[in-house]
């Protein structure tokens, strides 16, 4: 039977993955339709990113991705996951999609957002979510990807915002750190809340201000 043994921490299947996730953000990005809600917008860079894994220069990787990740015994679910074509789908790469600002925002509040920490006590944040251990499977890997899609502002500016969120909410985490020699691209290293352990975040920001 065809295993593949547990990921080690340095995983040596995200270089690809980063890859596809790239790759499928340049060639969908003019197309994502600002109406449309955060659901359908994973749903359609889910479906570009499987036609990907079957390009040539991937499909030996065998790498899948599907949208929705369902735990057993837990209501929490990632937005999209890679997997391997083996016969436990082990599970390579956790990313969760946000829109920033938040939908249906007043104009006094349109720079509030859900990508560091969520509002009150939902433990709704992005990143939140990673640390509190509700996402991803921080003893078996340790990077783990979020993927916002940009309907208002700036770039910069959330990058700003964000950082200025970081601070605030997590003073030990880093900074969103540019990714020198990619566009809109970031990573940050934050701790986890109960392996105590570093977790590395890979940011991947759309600007879609001017999709219709």
């Amino acid at each position: 039977m065809m295993v593949f043994d547990n990921m080690k921490p340095e995983n040596p299947y995200l270089g690809i993955v980063k890859e596809i996730i790239r790759k499928g953000i340049e060639l969908e990005k003019s197309k994502l339709k600002l109406k449309d809600n955060e659901n359908l917008k994973n749903q359609q860079l889910v479906e570009k990113f499987n036609r990907i894994t079957r390009d040539k220069e991937y499909e030996k990787s065998a790498i899948g991705v599907c949208k929705e990740h369902v735990k057993e015994g837990s209501a929490q679910r990632e937005d999209i996951y890679f997997y391997l074509l083996d016969d436990e789908s082990t599970r390579v790469f956790y990313v969760e999609g946000k829109r920033l600002p938040m939908p249906n925002q007043s104009k006094k509040n349109i720079l509030k957002e859900e990508y560091v920490k969520g509002t009150g006590n939902k433990r709704t944040g992005g990143i939140e979510r990673y640390k509190l251990g509700l996402h991803g499977e921080p003893n078996r890997l340790k990077s783990n990807g979020i993927i916002a899609y940009i309907e208002k502002k700036i770039i910069s500016e959330w990058q700003g915002i964000i950082n200025q969120s970081i601070r605030t909410q997590y003073p030990n985490d880093t900074d969103l750190i540019p990714v020198i020699g990619r566009i809109n691209e970031f990573s940050s290293s934050h701790e986890h809340e109960i392996t105590k352990k570093a977790i590395i975040m890979h940011h991947f920001w759309i600007d879609i201000t001017k999709n219709k």
